[in-house]
């Protein structure tokens, strides 16, 4: 059994208030045990608890993993008011069963390990493509002139060239020299690149789940799930340089096809001159369209700050705008929304803690969102369930809810009144509903044994709608997975707002014997005339299917 130990942290303010927020632990490599299965291969973000306080369990070096020596960690900060330079540090085989306080943590370099446990050797593999050809040989002596040939017909119309090889198009004006993407259409898998307004209250993948911060979330389901949202990719404290640092691991490394670029809060904070802010996004910008991905810009919210902080946001505003339109970048207007025309702070009702967007301000953010990837994608919609027989390979039964008077056939409810909501045509099937009649806790939910097994690529999606009416109520819809740790999918955690759209998510399930859950519960303060409901549920074995 290979090592490990743990990491810990408390965060407080000067005054001794527990801070508020997130950790995310990114090792320098994918760690695997010797039988080759994964034991960690991305970031893991932990919450902090009410104290502030926070503890994961990480591997260290030890010669029943791969790599077995150079582990090391990177340690991010997403929290609420308060910036914190990230960390990071070497997991020594002397680490086994201690435990580690960040506050002890003496940073270092921790690049890639190159040591590994070497398997025995496969069979074969089979031969190669032939090499290039090889230089030509000298030229041979001049033949003879042959006998001049009839006079052709005219040519079409063709290029000319400066005297230094560069193409003019055929007015004479000459083309760009630098190869540019005007394309404003791409693909849709989507991985956001920013600071804490990014990351939120999210989770990343392979247990992504999405919080009611999460502005990205809100445009996936605001827009009917129009795109795929496949990771988060914001760490919190970061500003451009240590963006840049974070490009590979944290965005190339899900295979984007679409890469928003929202930083800026704390480059001003920080400090950073036009000049720098402008060379760093300009530089996220080629890296984005190295991977063959279309880039969005974003322009930066309001603060807390006035002065000089909140002239270089203008400033750094100013320019987006500015090179957004020279490059043909689509441009998402943040600051459009998150800053108030009176103060140029947050507005009141989207502020959270005077830097970061609440709630409503991420469902403001997340409707510009929706329209940005309607007018910029590829057309695409999620894959909802349209059968209710097996035949359709959804692992929930009965997903389009055809049977059942009350409570869905198959599922089960607690405390609540759920109804059956028939006849709205632009959906498959009819909508599960759970109206507020009282205060307490509600849900209704399927349980289930079968159709996953560990390490199993999933994908939860359906149809998703909830009406505030007069309740003063929060719900949260969620797919988990239970093996010897749990992975929870949350859509819109904790959501107290109205919405209406779809969603598709995927996860991958924890080691162990699994057995699984799709449950949406509502937490009702005040009765009244509110009510939450799901259509088109489904829960997709993307391995056993073999599109993994």
């Amino acid at each position: 059994m290979y090592g490990t130990f743990t990491l810990t942290g408390r965060h407080t303010t000067p005054s001794g208030k527990p801070h508020a927020g997130s950790i995310v632990i990114t090792p320098n490599a994918t760690i695997r045990d010797t039988a080759g299965d994964v034991v960690m291969s991305g970031a893991e973000q932990v919450k902090l608890d009410e104290t502030g306080a926070w503890s994961i369990v990480l591997p260290c070096d030890s010669p029943d993993l791969n790599p077995s020596e150079g582990i090391g960690y990177s340690v991010g900060y997403s929290l609420y008011s308060t910036a914190m330079t990230r960390q990071s540090f070497y997991a020594t085989a002397d680490m086994a069963g201690s435990t580690l306080d960040v506050s002890d943590i003496v940073t270092v370099s921790v690049p890639t390990p190159l040591s590994a446990i070497v398997g025995p050797q496969g069979p074969a593999g089979p031969a190669g493509a032939n090499g290039a050809s090889g230089p030509a040989g000298a030229t041979g002596p001049t033949g003879a002139a042959g006998a001049t040939g009839p006079k052709g017909d005219p040519g079409d119309s063709f290029l000319t060239l400066d005297t230094d090889g560069t193409p003019q198009t055929l007015d004479g004006k000459r083309l760009a020299t630098e190869a540019r993407a005007t394309s404003t259409r791409g693909g849709v898998r989507l991985v956001p690149w920013g600071d804490s307004t990014t990351s939120a209250d999210t989770t990343r993948y392979p247990a992504p789940s999405w919080g009611q911060r999460d502005f990205w979330a809100w445009g996936h389901v605001l827009s009917g799930g129009a795109f795929q949202y496949v990771t988060n990719g914001g760490t919190g404290g970061d500003d451009t340089s240590e963006g840049l640092t974070r490009f590979q691991a944290d965005v190339a490394a899900y295979a984007p096809n679409v890469v928003p670029i929202a930083f800026g809060i704390n480059d001003a904070v920080t400090g950073f001159t036009l000049a720098t802010y402008s060379a760093n996004i300009t530089e996220m910008v080629r890296l984005v369209r190295s991977i063959g991905a279309l880039p969005w810009l974003c322009t930066v919210s309001g603060n807390v700050s006035t002065g000089v902080v909140q002239q270089r946001i203008a400033t750094y505003n100013a320019w987006l705008r500015q090179y957004a339109a020279q490059q043909g970048i689509p441009l998402l207007d943040i600051a459009d929304v998150m800053t108030d025309p009176a103060t140029g702070k947050i507005p009141t009702a989207y502020d959270l803690d005077g830097t970061h967007q609440n709630s409503a301000g991420a469902k403001a953010i997340g409707q510009k969102v929706a329209a940005l990837a309607a007018a910029n994608l590829t057309k695409w919609s999620p894959p909802l369930p349209v059968s209710n027989t097996t035949d359709s390979l959804n692992l929930v039964p009965n997903g389009l809810f055809l049977n059942g008077t009350t409570v869905p056939t198959g599922w089960v409810n607690t405390g609540g009144t759920p109804t059956i909501v028939t006849g709205d045509t632009a959906i498959k099937g009819n909508w599960a509903r759970l109206a507020d009649v009282a205060a307490g806790s509600t849900n209704i939910r399927l349980n289930a044994t079968t159709g996953i097994a560990a390490g199993d690529r999933l994908r939860f999606v359906g149809r998703y709608r909830i009406s505030q009416g007069t309740s003063v109520v929060s719900t949260k819809l969620y797919f988990v997975t239970y093996g010897t740790t749990t992975r929870q999918v949350i859509i819109l955690d904790g959501v107290a707002q109205d919405v209406d759209g779809a969603f598709s998510v995927d996860v991958v399930a924890p080691s162990g014997s699994i057995t699984w859950q799709v449950q949406m519960a509502r937490t009702v303060t005040t009765a009244g005339t509110g009510y939450g409901q799901i259509a088109q549920i489904g829960v997709y074995n993307l391995t056993a299917l073999g599109i993994a």
